[in-house]
């Protein structure tokens, strides 16, 4: 999963959401939020396939 080419290897995972009506406050916050549980959720799934 590590590359010498910068955004150049396999995608483990993503997630999107809508900034639409969002303070920037409120944006950055969701971001937080969905990052943690990405973060478990990539880890999860790269230790599954091995």
């Amino acid at each position: 999963y590590v590359s010498s080419e910068l955004y150049g290897g396999e995608m483990i995972l993503q997630r999107s959401l809508s900034k639409e009506g969002l303070s920037f406050e409120a944006y950055d916050k969701q971001i937080r939020s969905i990052e943690k549980d990405a973060l478990v959720e990539a880890i999860v799934n790269v230790l599954e396939r091995k």
